[in-house]
């Protein structure tokens, strides 16, 4: 989900529950965000333009690991040994298989006034 279309709908919930109501909700007004739309996880990111949501079972894919992260360091590029700087390489090799795409939908997001 779109970030700014997360915390909308964080503001939006939030909003109405200033009478302590909230604790049902997710914790208290002032509490952090508990990270859940209609208690499903959401993971926020900036790929998805507003108004966009990926909805997804992930028993439907799986991501295979060819190769643990590794994360290297190196002073011997150019001048960074006499600049006192270091260059930093860190990679991870993954590949993920779908094997049931209906488990994946791209949706919109209808933010209707509330009232």
């Amino acid at each position: 989900m779109n970030p700014l279309d997360y915390w909308d709908q964080i503001a939006a919930r939030r909003s109405t529950f200033f009478d302590g109501k909230a604790a049902n909700q997710g914790g208290a007004p002032f509490a952090a965000p508990t990270g859940t739309v209609w208690g499903l996880p959401v993971i926020r990111t900036r790929a998805l333009t507003s108004l966009t949501a990926i909805v997804a079972d992930w028993r439907g894919a799986m991501i295979f690991d060819r190769m643990e992260a590794t994360v290297r360091q190196s002073d011997s590029h150019s001048d960074y040994f006499v600049k006192n700087k270091l260059a930093i390489l860190a990679e991870e090799r993954l590949a993920l298989a779908v094997f049931r795409p209906d488990f994946f939908v791209k949706t919109t997001i209808d933010i209707a006034p509330n009232g």
